[in-house]
């Protein structure tokens, strides 16, 4: 049955992300749609396939982070030179708003209580892929990232069919808290489960579906919904629960009415997203995630301003007396934990900033993707554009689409009228002298 479902997914999603057709995209634009598949794609390739099939499974596992994200950020690295290099390098002005906060959980780990520089280089790695949103040269239009979203979706569809087929280790029997209608999911011994990968497909998803029909939007989110569903990740079904209806809503709604209906569901979404920080559950609730929240809050109880440095929850977590896994499982509380107040305040308003900047397509698809995050993260930590996350482009998403008017080059400015023509003159002349 698995077999079935990688399948189906595979050519739900081939064909409705066909064509893809990358080479009509300018060079820049054909760097960022790498950057995205390599982004996405390949951390699950590796995750799922390569990692387990080729790398001796988690022996491997200390230079996990190389492995995942350092073809990125040679790419980063690479074009960021050129553009340097060029003269036409400039900031996005929402996206530098997350330099302090990079900064501050760099602090963090060199000067902080409990500094931790042997994490210098995931930080580095995150630092870099940041800096891909930050420093840009032309507009990056909504076509390019719908383009990278579905090259992603493809690059993983295939991925889970070559695991299901070649790495039948990979299988596994359900837990209680993560079974879907196949009676088995996919896990990684470098992932321990399939979050990773229901969280990916499903935060391609909302870009993934911008300027295709309908019939083709329907076809990849069938091929999304089937791979969540292989994944046994709940919070993923929830984002494309939240993610459809949205898109849903987009369709059926007047065209100058569509911001301000996708702005009330995110506006719903984020409001369930907070509920972990401010509600008091017992610890036994959603699988024992509230345990994790409730140790998140007294953490930031004691430092609430800057918070305890990027690693501070891991580091709870090797001294815990239960199981506090990668981050307290909601994104609120895991910036808080990390960089106080102070970082996340920046953080809204870098998001904030780029959705009043962005208007028409790009911002109603930005909305999109915001709605669909904040509902991921309720019970999961994934946007962390200050450290390695789980799903470090979450972050490039948010910010890729231009947030500055872009001056229109003089080659294709209109140019003023001159009467150089000689029948226009002559005529012109005539007038005045009669």
């Amino acid at each position: 049955m698995v077999t079935v479902y990688a399948v189906v997914a595979l050519a739900a999603v081939l064909i409705g992300c066909s064509p893809i057709r990358p080479r009509s995209l300018s060079g820049d634009d054909r760097i960022m749609v790498a950057l995205l598949f390599f982004l996405t794609a390949w951390p699950i390739g590796m995750t799922f396939f390569v990692g387990p099939a080729l790398l001796g499974g988690v022996a491997a596992a200390p230079w996990y982070p190389a492995a995942w994200y350092f073809p990125a950020c040679l790419l980063v690295l690479w074009s960021l030179a050129t553009k340097i290099h060029s003269g036409v390098a400039r900031l996005d002005i929402s996206a530098a708003l997350l330099v302090p906060v990079s900064v501050l959980a760099l602090l963090s780990l060199i000067l902080g209580p409990g500094a931790d520089i042997q994490n210098l280089p995931r930080w580095a790695l995150s630092a870099a892929i940041l800096a891909s949103v930050v420093v840009k040269t032309g507009r990056i239009g909504l076509d390019v990232i719908a383009v990278g979203c579905r090259l992603g979706l493809l690059g993983t569809a295939v991925a889970i069919a070559l695991t299901v087929l070649l790495v039948p280790s990979s299988v596994t029997g359900c837990r209680v808290d993560k079974c879907g209608t196949a009676g088995s999911v996919l896990t990684s011994e470098f992932a321990g489960n399939g979050n990773i990968l229901g969280i990916t497909v499903a935060m391609l998803l909302p870009f993934a579906l911008a300027r295709i029909p309908w019939w083709r939007g329907v076809l990849v989110i069938v091929g999304v919904g089937v791979i969540c569903e292989l994944s046994g990740s709940r919070t993923a079904i929830a984002a494309v629960v939240v993610i459809v209806l949205g898109y849903a809503l987009g369709r059926l709604v007047r065209p100058d009415r569509r911001s301000a209906a996708l702005l009330w569901l995110l506006g719903a979404s984020v409001l369930a997203s907070l509920i972990p920080a401010i509600y008091n559950f017992s610890a036994a609730d959603f699988s024992y995630r509230a345990a994790l929240w409730l140790s998140a809050r007294s953490m930031i109880a004691t430092d609430p301003v800057l918070g305890r440095g990027a690693t501070a929850w891991e580091t709870f977590g090797a001294s815990a007396l239960f199981d506090a896994n990668y981050s307290p499982h909601n994104s609120w509380l895991d910036i808080t934990v990390s960089v106080g107040l102070v970082g996340l305040l920046l953080i809204v308003a870098a998001v904030v900033s780029k959705v009043v900047l962005l208007a028409g397509e790009e911002r109603e698809y930005l909305l999109l993707f915001l709605c669909g995050l904040a509902a991921a993260s309720t019970l999961e930590s994934l946007f962390v554009p200050y450290f390695l996350g789980i799903v470090p482009f979450t972050v490039v998403l948010v910010f890729m689409l231009d947030s500055t008017r872009v001056a229109v080059p003089p080659s294709l400015a209109p140019r003023p009228r001159k009467f150089t023509n000689k029948v226009i003159y002559s005529s012109r002349i005539w007038r005045l002298v009669k």
